[in-house]
């Protein structure tokens, strides 16, 4: 019987085909990646953008994050100044703001705004947003509770120098407390030291009355402002203020003019105040590209590359956020670096030092605390910090602690007279470089109402984090 060979061959022609275009395809692919090899090496990509960081420092660019929405985004007074909506992160408010005034958010916790010249109604005049938490929600309070900051810190600019109302008194004939008479609310008395309102009787047992709706107290007066420097230099300025609270936190809405016509003022304190938007946190706001790179001793790391560096060297670093807009506005990064003299400085010894504090607050740029407390600042700083979380940042032994920058108190006068005047709060790794004996300092600082946003941007930072 004769064979049949039509099935005899090792490989078909159609088989040899396909083998062909596969071999084909892997040279090419080898051709790419060996053309690429540089792009693989550690320190790639330059742009990171870390996206959504969750406690087991997993990576993923989704989030849940929710834009607040309002219904009204741009207003115009009867002066014709057109107000526009913003957005402060950092104090957990949305608010109507002059639009295309001078803008001065060096201080995540006190924004200033100072016309431009394009409206006459408005010569002179100068817009402040503050904010503060609160140790106290008595409501009869929250104007002292602000004194030491409005005469210490609050400042009028004229001509490029800062005037501060040195000689401001609170005075209780010029409060006006406002209520809504059309919302009755239930408040707990039994306590004035907490104010909490609720549209509904709470059913749990306490001294309840009903009254109108708290909206804020308002302050009006004049105050002579003085120059530090000049005693030639100052002006008698007209003020407008509201204070309220939200939240355990309390807000100042500042109008000043020296302007004699007192409208203007006014208008713009009640516009911008009655605006007010309170946005609540959720999750924290997606993190941006962290793409400028920066070295540090023998530590490199990452940051976004519009924060404003104010001290690099090889034993500080200071930057942040300074656009008021962002969703990360008052976030900074301050990096100390000094030489480990033995295991017990990595312990968390560190932080007690208060060469540290110091230099924290020398990284913060502002020369009001300086003023208020001295040269010899290292003895009246105080950095508080909690449990330390030992932790791993690019193999090298860290620890992680919460920690805040304080003044201590001297005399009568209490260390809130200054609380606003620095980024006081913070998220601290204390990092061990044994082979370079070496020890790194760093902290994440962040406003009032970004602790949410702190906490991811805190860890993104430390994935960028490498050492030579």
């Amino acid at each position: 019987m004769k064979k049949n060979n039509k099935h005899s061959r090792k490989f078909t022609d159609k088989q040899i085909m396909i083998f062909t275009a596969i071999f084909s395809f892997i040279i090419v692919i080898g051709i790419i990646l060996f053309a690429l090899k540089d792009n693989f090496k550690k320190d790639k990509p330059q742009d990171v953008n870390w996206g959504e960081i969750d406690e087991e420092g997993e990576v993923s660019t989704d989030s849940s994050y929710n834009e607040p929405v309002s219904e009204i985004e741009t207003y115009e007074d009867s002066n014709h100044q057109l107000y526009k909506r913003v957005y402060i992160y950092s104090m957990g408010i949305s608010v109507l703001i002059p639009d295309d005034w001078e803008v001065d958010s060096s201080n995540p916790d006190v924004i200033y705004f100072k016309n431009d010249g394009t409206n006459e109604a408005y010569k002179g005049t100068q817009l402040v947003l503050t904010g503060t938490e609160l140790t106290s929600q008595k409501i009869e309070d929250l104007p002292y509770n602000m004194y030491y900051f409005i005469r210490d810190n609050l400042k009028y600019e004229k001509n490029g120098e800062d005037l501060k109302a040195n000689t401001y008194v609170t005075n209780a004939t010029l409060l006006n407390t406002i209520t809504d008479p059309n919302k009755k609310v239930w408040v707990e008395t039994s306590n004035p030291d907490i104010y909490e309102e609720y549209e509904e009787k709470p059913d749990v047992e306490g001294i309840w009355e009903q009254k109108d709706k708290f909206v804020a107290i308002e302050e009006v007066g004049t105050v002579r402002m003085d120059s530090k420097y000049n005693s030639k230099v100052n002006e008698n300025v007209l003020y407008d203020f509201y204070y309220t609270l939200k939240n355990n936190k309390e807000y100042m809405i500042a109008a000043m003019s020296t302007n004699t016509f007192f409208d203007p003022v006014a208008e713009l304190a009640k516009t911008t105040f009655e605006s007010i938007e309170y946005i609540r946190e959720e999750d924290g706001a997606p993190i941006r590209d962290f793409d400028k790179k920066y070295n540090i001793g023998n530590m490199s790391f990452k940051i976004p590359s519009d924060y404003v560096v104010s001290v690099d060297n090889d034993e500080l670093f200071r930057a942040e956020c300074r656009d008021f807009t962002k969703k990360d506005f008052g976030i900074g990064v301050s990096i100390y670096k000094r030489k480990c003299l033995s295991d017990m400085d990595f312990e968390g010894i560190i932080l007690e030092n208060p060469v540290y504090a110091g230099n924290l607050l020398n990284a913060y740029s502002n020369n009001k605390v300086s003023d208020l407390i001295g040269e010899k600042t290292e003895n009246e700083i105080i950095l508080s910090f909690g449990e330390a979380e030992t932790i791993s940042i690019s193999d090298k032994n860290a620890k992680r602690y919460n920690t805040s920058l304080s003044l201590a108190t001297r005399g009568t006068e209490l260390d809130v007279k200054s609380e606003r005047s620095y980024p006081h709060n913070g998220i601290t790794y204390v990092i061990m470089d044994k082979e370079n004996m070496d020890i790194y300092v760093v902290s994440l600082t962040y406003g009032m109402s970004n602790e949410k946003t702190a906490q991811k941007y805190a860890r993104a930072l430390t994935k960028t984090m490498n050492f030579k």
